[in-house]
């Protein structure tokens, strides 16, 4: 996760206090800052600081990138980016998510591929017995 994120994060520890989200940023500036600092000055915003997140080590997406990366380094890298994304919207962090829309487009038709190809398969060991 350092290696992935290391131009975005600071230090990721594990947390027993998540149940049902993978990741949190916290210790950060509030969103309503970041915005008052953008009115009064649009042309100076500072950029968004390096984060310190949380993770849920019990979590399904947690636990599936990490077994998913010695496989597909490609997606679990992209997930892995995705769920941190994710966690700056829910801190009310992102100015605009526009950035982020190629690499959901691209996880999305992996899934699909993916869920795609499993009945096929299936119904070939079908045909078969």
């Amino acid at each position: 996760m350092k290696d992935v994120l290391v131009d975005k994060i600071t230090t990721v520890t594990d947390t027993e206090r998540l149940s049902s989200t993978p990741m949190i940023i916290v210790d950060h500036e509030s969103a309503s800052f970041r915005r008052m600092m953008k009115s009064v000055d649009p042309q100076n915003t500072p950029e968004l600081p390096k984060q310190q997140v949380q993770v849920n080590g019990r979590h399904p997406l947690i636990i599936n990138i990490n077994a998913i990366r010695t496989v597909d380094d490609t997606l679990a890298r992209d997930a892995l980016e995705q769920l941190f994304d994710n966690a700056l919207i829910q801190a009310g962090l992102v100015d605009d998510g526009r950035s982020m829309v190629p690499r959901i487009q691209k996880i999305l038709e992996r899934a699909l591929n993916n869920s795609v190809s499993r009945p096929d398969a299936e119904k070939n060991e079908e045909n078969r017995s």
